[in-house]
Formats: C-alpha cells, structure tokens, sequence
C-alpha cells in the first residue's frame, strides 16, 4: 500500500480543502503517514511574503524527510507562482487550483499510472483528523482589496450546493462530533439560488443536530439584519470573526475596503445585542503603504475601544500584481515589527479581560485533547481524565484565568 502526507499552510479553507485532498486518496488506497512516504502533497499559501516562504520551506523539508517521494504541489502560491515555487522541488508537478477537484487523477497520470483505476465516491464520510472539522461553503471572491491577491488564485465566488453542505453535516454528528466550522474565502458571499448564509444557517439549526456551527471570518458589511436573525440561534457559535484591517477610513480607502470603522463600530455593537456573551475577532494589517503613526493610532484606539479580544496583526507585504504592490511610501520593516507588538500587547490584554468575565461561569467546551474550545472561543486548559472525550461536548466551571491559560473543572461528560 502506498503511504501518503497531505499537508498544509495558510487558512481554514486550504485545511478543509487538504482534508478532502486526504479523503479521496485514502479511498483510492493510499495510507496517510508521517515520513517514510511515497506521495506528499503540498497545499501552499500566498496570501502574505511569510506563507510563500513557509510553502517552499515545506516543500523542501517534506522532501528531506521522504526522500525519493513523488511531491505534488498546489494551492494558492502553486497557482500564481507555479515557476517560483517549483524552484523548490522541480520534479514536483503542480496543480493549480481550478483543477484541484481532479488532483487524484492527474496525481495517477503523472506518477503512478501502473494502479488500478480508482472509484471515488467523494461525498464524504463524515470522518476527519481533527476534533472540529472544516467544512468548505464557498471557494473565490468577487472583491478586489488592492493588497490581495487571493482572487487570482482563487477566481470569481461560488458556492457548495446548501444541501451537499446539510449532508456533510448530518455525516459527522452520526460520527460524534459536536462541531464543525463552516468556511471559505468570504463566507459572507454564499448564495445558493435564493439561500444566502442566513439561510445555509437556519436550514443547519433546523437539523436539530447535536452539532453547533462556527462561522469562519466574516465581512462587516455584509452583516444585516437576517444573519443577526440566524446567528441567534444557539446553535450557532457566538463568535465571530471580522475582517477589518485597519481603524483608518483613509487606509481603508486606499486598501479598497468596502466597510468604513463607523459601520465596523455599529456592526460589533450589533452582534454583541444579538448574542451579549460573544467573542469578537478582527484582521488587521500594520504598514500599509502611507500608513502614518496617526492612522496606526486610528486602528489601536478603535480596538481599545471596541475591546476585541481576538486579534489577528498581520504585517503588510507586497504581493505581485496588486494595485498596493504599485503604491510608494512604503514603510520600513522595523516600524512595521514594532506596530504588530503594540497590537499583540493589546490583544493579550484585552483576550485576559474577556477571559476573566467568564470566572465561575459554566461554559459548554468541544474537546480537543490537551485543549477544548468554548463556543465564544476561549480556549480551556482540561485536566488528563477529560482528554479521551476528544470530539465531543463537556460542561465546565472556570476556575482560573491568566495570560497564561484558562483553567476549568469538569462537571459533566456525555
């Protein structure tokens, strides 16, 4: 039996993505494996300087640690630097997304054309290494943010059949899971026919599956009065994760952004009447071009302000063939660096204040071994004995909260 890795940088939706990747090879007979493997699989990342370089990084370690392996290489930077890349391993060959789907067969054509001919259903198991599994909802985007360039990887929106994503669900809560994350490059843009993300939700909460749903980052604008609506359900995760990437109305207006921090203000005031305990998140880019110390305070102050706890500081890097790549005053690497430590001080501030609102508060958690996750997304620290439930929902007190960790007591188990 041959032995595979499928591996992985960047988002959510390229996990989800590897785990399908997995699943076709596995019921086409490959065994997943550490090392020692005879296929290994890289899906890259270009969304910043840092994942191209952790791609190639990848890419070459896989082959030193499997060597003689046949390395297939795809994703976003396998897309849009298909040369570049492959200076890494240039026996790889490389998939670029748009054929993705048909990764098995091209796979098979390129290096193992002696195998049978293999039948895969790909619809899904139900079955996933991880303890809250992926699931891709939509794939593209349809905006144009001058400092990205994930659409050319990716395409134009589109969407997973609603009912597709209904029978994905159903699959893992009859395989014990409690929670799956609904994901993809702007989730905010689903649309099946008439079904929007408000309704993918509420046909999910109509299930009455014992399963809750997070959502994966959302777009600010495109919060409106029906998803405020769905996200009440307490099926749904009350936590939600925003794109801003800056406080600034003038560098939002540079970067393209359709929200401005006005109705990013109202949008968090929003979600937090729907649901009043929930964890909010938010991107945020230092260093864009032209970004001065007064608009840097711009986005510091709106974070204080707003008391988001889960912070994601990103420093800017130019990415070839987007309309910020062209823009002068560029902002010195150190300035940069100094910036996204003034925001990660906050973070760890703020996410210590959150925690410490749930002190002796009993939280429902999602186990995922030496962790477990509630549904606002804090993260708890669980005693050995809990650790087997992996999957699965327990009640637990907080007892402790730090910068730390979070500590709790385990009430009860399913």
């Amino acid at each position: 039996m041959k032995k595979i890795t499928v591996r992985s940088v960047g988002c959510k939706l390229n996990q989800a993505e590897t785990e399908q990747i997995l699943d076709k090879f596995r019921e086409a007979g490959f065994a997943p494996a550490r090392k020692g493997c005879d296929l290994c699989i890289i899906n890259t990342c270009t969304v910043t300087e840092k994942a191209d370089r952790k791609s190639r990084t990848l890419v070459a370690r896989l082959g030193r640690e499997n060597p003689g392996a046949k390395i297939v290489l795809t994703g976003c930077y396998a897309t849009t630097d298909p040369a570049q890349l492959g200076q890494a391993c240039p026996s790889a060959i490389i998939v670029p997304n748009k054929s993705k789907d048909r990764i098995l067969e091209k796979t098979r054509e390129a290096f193992f054309p002696s195998l049978p001919v293999p039948v895969v259903t790909g619809s899904g198991s139900g079955s996933s290494s991880r303890a809250r599994p992926f699931v891709k909802i939509q794939d593209g985007c349809d905006r144009r943010c001058s400092y990205c360039k994930v659409w050319m990887a990716r395409g134009p929106s589109r969407s997973i059949p609603a009912e597709k994503i209904l029978e994905q669900a159903r699959g893992f809560a009859a395989n014990g899971f409690a929670e799956i994350v609904l994901t993809g490059v702007n989730i905010s843009d689903y649309r099946d026919g008439q079904t929007r993300l408000a309704g993918l939700l509420k046909k999910l909460c109509a299930l009455r599956l014992p399963l809750r749903f997070r959502l994966a980052s959302l777009e600010p604008r495109q919060i409106d009065d029906g998803l405020l609506d769905a996200v009440s359900d307490p099926a749904v995760c009350d936590h939600f994760h925003l794109s801003l990437q800056s406080g600034s109305g003038e560098i939002l207006d540079k970067m393209n952004r359709p929200c401005s921090p006005d109705k990013f203000e109202k949008t968090v005031a929003l979600l937090k009447k729907a649901r009043p305990d929930a964890g909010i998140g938010a991107d945020i880019i230092v260093g864009f071009p032209g970004e001065t110390h007064a608009h840097f305070k711009e986005t510091e102050t709106l974070v204080r302000s707003l008391k988001i706890p889960f912070l994601h500081a990103f420093r800017y890097s130019d990415r070839q063939g987007t309309a910020a790549a062209a823009l002068g005053d560029k902002i010195d690497e150190r300035t940069k660096t100094a910036r996204r430590r003034i925001l990660t001080e906050l973070q760890q501030e703020l996410e210590l204040d959150f925690r410490m609102r749930f002190m002796d508060r009993v939280l429902e958690i999602v186990v995922e071994g030496r962790m477990g996750l509630s549904s606002n997304y804090i993260a708890v620290d669980l005693p050995e004995a809990a650790r087997e439930l992996r999957t699965r929902l327990v009640r637990v007190r907080i007892t402790g909260a730090s910068r730390k960790n979070t500590t709790a007591q385990v009430l009860e188990k399913p």
